[in-house]
């Protein structure tokens, strides 16, 4: 008996080891029971990337800034036409921001929620009803840190506030969507592995690989509570942009597969399940193709993926593009044309299942909306290895994904596009009148841009100046240093040399120093100032009068902006009016 006791606890002690080779388990809770309908990719045992069951190949686009868009511009913008296009072209998969790139964006959130959600529901709504499956990255930019202000490292100290309020608003994005198919994976952010493990920066902006991949962990598991089996990732950048050399000595030298696996240990620890590579050509601009050095962009995806089928992992591209070729405008047509022929021949060539460009415009009305070229041979190009990939049955799970699929937002009812209310000061402004030109003013109404601020912005019930209850903006300043611009966006109907009068009431409330500046800025028409609001708790109306272009039309036209006070301040009733 004793014997056979003793045989068993070796046994177990093996399989025990074997498991935990090298400290790590390989053993996964989030691959669903075989034969079990999940909306969104799965990654299997072995890293492959799966949807309804099979292993999923589409390659599609970055259209990161339509829920930006949609929150700025409320009922007037449209996100139906980018969808509807690219299904209409055979893409069907898309990665974009459905969260905030600013601490006044968050504050939007945290402050309304209802408000921030119902622009949100329009932009999933559209994605389920055009069928486009998407990489939804939570938070662009990791900005819960300074919303609660707290410093960088607080990322990795799982008791932090940063975390703890990361915790809540994942977790609130992900209960309310996770019933969605058009939700195909949950991307933290965008690049947050660039941020990590700069020596030269000041102590209190400096973050580690390791405090990441601890907020990783953190939120991913309050992600994986919800939503048990989708794929989560943190929408990094190409690791070795961040060499593992960076981490252990403060210098900057090529990863090697080791290097590589370490770092994707660290990016993709449990319940993260992949990985991502944004791919560019950088530095070499103007030349043609006979005179530019390319990367070897197959080695740099091997790499990544020898690291990945190591740990079993999923590997897909979040972005790619000519890069500097394309941003800096002085590389040659051709050129741009080749960088993206070398990449996509070498995704094809390594098996690479999912691929998206940075084609970043959501203005897909047709193709030369797409601004010029390489984006239309881009497109066409997608458009190509798609319908290849169809041909050769490599989508047939996409088709049987949605004819499967109940939707949880668009339910046939197409009035959730456009009923979208006043969205914390992002939108028309409640009670403005616009009347300008033959009502040509084409402009998608009043949005409130914080930079360099931490302000915090809201839409409140208030007292009006004629003494009934309406909707205003509440700004509240917390430093002197914070900067609130409010513009009216893209007035594009005034007339050449007419004359239009701008009003709008606002009042003040214990804000610092004598008073709070007023002034109209715009390209087009210069800045005009020298009012001021000076009176504590008491409604004033200022009026401006502005000259329309000479030329030309107006460019992001008219913006108002305080800056240097602490304190609230509110304001309603713009008004846009022609004079002559």
């Amino acid at each position: 008996m004793k014997k056979i006791v003793s045989l068993a606890l070796a046994m177990i002690m093996i399989m025990t080891m074997t498991a935990c080779k090298g400290g790590k388990s390989n053993r996964r809770t989030d691959i669903p029971p075989e034969g079990t309908f999940v909306k969104g990719i799965t990654v299997d045992s072995e890293g492959d990337l799966l949807l309804d069951g099979e292993k999923l190949y589409a390659y599609g686009v970055n259209i990161y800034d339509i829920f930006v868009n949609k929150r700025r511009l409320n009922a007037n913008y449209d996100v139906e036409t980018p969808l509807k296009t690219l299904r209409d072209s055979g893409i069907s998969i898309a990665r974009m921001s459905i969260g905030p790139y600013t601490v006044g964006h968050f504050a939007n959130y945290y402050y309304s929620p209802d408000e921030y959600f119902e622009a949100l529901d329009a932009v999933i709504a559209a994605c389920e009803k055009y069928h486009i499956g998407i990489f939804a990255s939570i938070s662009w930019n990791p900005v819960i840190k300074d919303f609660v202000g707290e410093t960088w490292d607080q990322m990795g100290d799982p008791n932090s506030k940063t975390v703890q309020v990361a915790k809540q608003y994942y977790t609130d994005v992900v209960k309310r969507y996770k019933d969605s198919p058009a939700i195909w994976a949950w991307e933290f952010g965008n690049e947050y592995n660039l941020y990590a493990d700069l020596f030269y920066v000041q102590p209190a902006d400096h973050v580690r690989s390791e405090d990441t991949s601890v907020y990783y962990q953190e939120v991913g598991k309050a992600i994986r509570k919800i939503d048990p089996y989708r794929l989560i990732v943190g929408g990094d950048s190409e690791l070795g942009c961040r060499p593992a050399s960076l981490r252990k000595t403060n210098s900057w030298k090529a990863d090697d597969l080791q290097d590589t696996i370490e770092s994707t240990e660290l990016y993709a620890p449990s319940p993260l399940e992949a990985i991502s590579s944004h791919m560019y050509e950088y530095g070499q601009s103007g030349k043609t193709v006979e005179e530019t050095t390319f990367k070897d962009y197959k080695a740099a995806v091997q790499l990544a993926l020898d690291a990945c089928h190591e740990l079993k992992k999923g590997y897909y591209i979040g972005e790619y593009g000519p890069g500097s070729f394309l941003n800096d405008g002085t590389g040659t047509i051709e050129t741009n044309k080749h960088v993206l022929d070398l990449m996509h021949q070498a995704f094809i060539d390594l098996d690479v299942q999912v691929a998206l460009g940075w084609i970043c415009t959501t203005d897909f009305s047709d193709k030369k909306s797409l601004r010029s070229e390489p984006y239309i041979y881009w497109y066409s190009e997608l458009e190509r290895i798609n319908k290849e990939f169809k041909e050769a049955g490599k989508q047939d799970n996409i088709a049987s994904y949605w004819e499967k699929a109940d939707n949880a937002i668009y339910k046939g009812d197409d009035s959730v596009f456009t009923k979208v209310t006043n969205y914390m000061g992002v939108g028309t402004d409640p009670g403005t009148a616009v009347d300008v030109v033959d009502n040509k003013a084409v402009g998608d109404g009043w949005a409130i841009s914080d930079y360099d601020t931490k302000a915090i912005i809201t839409l409140v019930d208030e007292k009006l100046a004629d003494g009934s209850t309406g909707k205003v903006f509440r700004i509240v300043n917390s430093t002197a240093e914070s900067k609130v611009m409010i513009r009216y966006q893209q007035v594009y109907g005034l007339e050449r040399n007419g004359k239009f009068k701008m009003s709008f009431y606002m009042k003040m409330k214990n804000v610092s120093g004598d008073g709070v500046r007023v002034a109209l800025s715009s390209p087009e028409f210069g800045v005009q100032e020298g009012l001021k609001c000076d009176k504590d708790n008491e409604w004033q109306l200022f009026e401006f009068e502005i000259d329309g272009p000479s030329i030309g039309k107006p460019q992001n036209s008219f913006s108002l902006f305080f800056q240097g006070q602490t304190g609230e301040v509110m304001f309603y009733g713009v008004t846009l009016t022609k004079i002559s």
